[in-house]
């Protein structure tokens, strides 16, 4: 049976004869958290807020002694530290998720161990270079975590990794081009991580993953169709139609879902992108009073269509 939401309790109480009793007793039952799962939240978040400052400390203290190691104290410190996490993270008494952050803990610092070495000999390698190691040594670690929170920061690499390659080697790609990329290479995860809940496997990837890739995609296809209006450049004619293809599968995917997180954020994108093509195409003080105007009552047509969205049941579900 599905797991009743406050807003299920609140339609049968609104529909129905039941007291206020047990309204309060559903919402006990099904909606609340109890004791234990307060004591659960608190344990983890200290451990997340422990393996976290742990880690952060870590890096903050080379930076602050790094005049005053030797060069073998330096590596030998950052080595040692990565293989007792890294050791950690396969005890087996450990539960699932003190080895996943211990791993996440263990990827950062193998980041750490490059920075480190590269200070100390003065490789002269490129950031990308840097970064593309740290994203490459760090992929099996990803794939075996099964850790929502590191393929994030893995992720993260790869754009950062792209970025700097772009601007240290391929400064001759027009910015268009560059933001296409880093749309599709963002929405790929999106989309294999929806695709992968609507099979409703037994692991379901977490909402607040496919939020902050949508986010990430959104933001990439956003800039680039930007710049492709204002600058007029060509590299990349192929960005305004896949965004509108993508965007119009996004409403329909969030309409049938009920998802007010996707309606809510295209909408803001398309709105942004339709503005800059007002001020661009009427470049005077009425071309600005328009966008304004259009902003204003777009914005408006956005809230009050996603509320009258809440008023019907399911959609707060699905953020």
């Amino acid at each position: 049976m599905k797991q009743l939401q406050r807003e299920d309790i609140h339609s049968l109480a609104k529909h129905s004869q039941l007291s206020g009793e047990q309204v309060e007793q559903a919402l006990q039952q099904h909606v609340y958290q109890d004791k234990k799962s307060w004591a659960d939240f608190l344990r983890i978040s200290l451990l997340v807020l422990g393996i976290g400052f742990l880690t952060s400390g870590l890096v903050f203290f080379f930076a602050y002694n790094w005049a005053d190691l030797p060069k073998f104290g330096k590596l030998a410190i950052v080595q040692g530290l990565l293989l007792l996490v890294s050791l950690l993270a396969i005890y087996p008494k450990f539960s699932t998720l003190t080895r996943q952050l211990l791993l996440s803990s263990a990827a950062v610092l193998v980041g750490l161990l490059f920075a480190v070495f590269g200070q100390i000999y003065q490789t002269g390698a490129d950031a990308y270079d840097f970064f593309l190691a740290w994203t490459l040594f760090i992929v099996l670690w990803t794939v075996i975590s099964d850790f929502p929170p590191l393929w994030l920061f893995f992720i993260g690499l790869l754009n950062i990794t792209f970025y700097l390659y772009v601007d240290q080697v391929a400064r001759h790609w027009e910015e268009t081009l560059v933001f296409s990329i880093l749309f599709v290479l963002n929405l790929l995860p999106l989309v294999f991580a929806e695709l992968w809940n609507i099979q409703r496997r037994k692991q379901v990837i977490p909402q607040y993953f496919i939020n902050m890739m949508a986010l990430a995609a959104l933001t990439f296809a956003t800039i680039g169709n930007l710049h492709y209006i204002l600058t007029g450049h060509t590299e990349a004619p192929l960005l305004p139609g896949i965004s509108l293809a993508v965007y119009a599968l996004g409403i329909g995917f969030g309409l049938r879902t009920k998802s007010i997180f996707y309606l809510a954020s295209i909408s803001l994108s398309i709105i942004i992108i339709t503005t800059g093509l007002i001020v661009e195409n009427i470049q005077s003080e009425f071309g600005i009073l328009l966008a304004s105007i259009f902003v204003l009552l777009s914005i408006s047509a956005v809230i009050y269509y996603i509320l009258q969205l809440l008023k019907h049941p399911g959609y707060e579900t699905r953020k």
